[in-house]
């Protein structure tokens, strides 16, 4: 896609600039099933992730070519020779297959994701991890493929999504971003936190629009501040995230800033990571032989 220097009109990628301005929707997820296995779709689905409007963000999925990487083993040498590192990028391997018909894992992904938002009041917090996908099989150049939990969990510990046959049939297994293992940070090795700080900040830009312009007054900043922290305590109760608090600070507000009409409002968040891990310790206990004896 591009934009028609004549013209104006946009096509292909270039429209997700128009998503908003038509129908006031805000982009999460951007999609582009079977271009999206050529790297230079794959890049340019990252590029739009960031500044959409000059304002807003999203995650791109996209798909590892599976006639290239017939072999879970070489999933990783390919994302990294076509550069699919970053925090923007879902990164999925192989196939799936429904009724005899070959389709791309992002697809079906991207269905899943918006499913259980939509399930969680559209606050995407979850992970699409080991969640079903409504799938029949997985397929990598045609053949079928049935990963072990442990070729999986590779996989995955390389940033790459994959799907797996498991007690209750084929479930989407990852949690990780393109960024993964490179980058560790919480906010974008993890795929619901980085998508739930994507969702907040564009909250915040769509709920405080309507302040912009207003006069710098102690009031302005005080009800921002206060209404934010109300918020914040009602996702923090209902279990959305751990915690969470809006500040000014002072020292992120220097006194020229505000006299140009900058206000700079410091927001923490801390929005629960996937328990991917859950162990058990088993021990014998030979005080419970006492029972024997009455």
């Amino acid at each position: 896609g591009g934009v028609d220097a004549e013209t104006g009109k946009r096509t292909g990628l270039e429209l997700v600039h128009e998503v908003f301005p038509r129908l006031r929707l805000v982009p999460g997820q951007i999609v582009a099933p079977r271009f999206s296995m050529q790297a230079g779709v794959a890049i340019a689905m990252d590029a739009k992730c960031e500044g959409i409007n000059s304002l807003f963000r999203a995650i791109a999925l996209v798909d590892i070519d599976d006639t290239v990487v017939s072999k879970y083993a070489d999933a990783t040498k390919n994302k990294e020779i076509n550069n699919l590192t970053s925090e923007n990028l879902v990164v999925c391997w192989p196939k799936v297959s429904v009724s005899g018909v070959q389709h791309h894992l992002s697809t079906h992904l991207a269905a899943l994701m918006a499913s259980i938002d939509a399930d969680n009041d559209d606050i995407p917090y979850r992970s699409p991890s080991n969640n079903r996908l409504m799938i029949e099989g997985a397929k990598a150049g045609g053949v079928d493929v049935y990963l072990g939990l442990d070729q999986a969990n590779y996989l995955n510990g390389q940033g790459i999504i994959t799907a797996i046959n498991w007690d209750g049939g084929w479930k989407a297994w990852g949690n990780r971003t393109a960024a993964y293992p490179s980058v560790t940070d919480p906010k974008d090795a993890w795929i619901p936190i980085r998508r739930f700080f994507g969702w907040y900040a564009n909250r915040l830009i769509l709920t405080y629009f309507q302040k912009v312009d207003w006069p710098i007054r102690r009031r302005l900043i005080q009800t921002i501040v206060d209404s934010e922290n109300v918020n914040l305590n009602g996702l923090t109760s209902r279990e959305i995230i751990n915690g969470g608090r809006v500040t000014f600070l002072e020292a992120e507000n220097p006194v020229t800033d505000i006299m140009d009409g900058v206000l700079r409002f410091h927001v923490y968040l801390n929005p629960p990571a996937p328990a991917r891990d859950i162990e058990f310790v088993l021990e014998y206990d030979p005080s419970y032989l006492q029972a024997l004896f009455g």
